[in-house]
């Protein structure tokens, strides 16, 4: 097997595991490995835009939905993408909405 077939298959093997285990920072390290070995591989920049989201890094994880999508439409890519931004609006709506009760909101931070 070619030595960067065989890093490419481990990281993949490694970044599923890392993120299986909530290891995140394993994962994005393991997933930027594979994206270095192969940037056309949609999955893996999927894989990294969660691990980044499940770390409250959500300009990065948007940055990778967008790069999984634009390599390849898929369904399942377009429906996290979907999720997360679904996500990111409910958290800003709730942000202001603390701001209401006494609470900083954005504007006046």
């Amino acid at each position: 097997m070619e030595n960067s077939g065989y890093k490419l298959k481990i990281n993949k093997k490694l970044g599923s595991y890392a993120q299986k285990q909530s290891l995140w920072k394993e994962a994005i390290f393991r997933w930027k490995n594979v994206i270095k070995l192969n940037p056309e591989n949609f999955k893996a920049h999927n894989n990294l835009a969660v691990a980044y989201e499940a770390i409250g890094d959500y300009k990065k994880a948007e940055k990778e939905y967008e790069i999984a999508l634009k390599l390849q439409n898929n369904s399942y890519v377009r429906k996290n993408y979907e999720d997360f931004k679904s996500m990111l609006k409910n958290k800003n709506n709730k942000k202001l909405k603390r701001g209401k009760n006494g609470r900083k909101s954005e504007k006046q931070l």
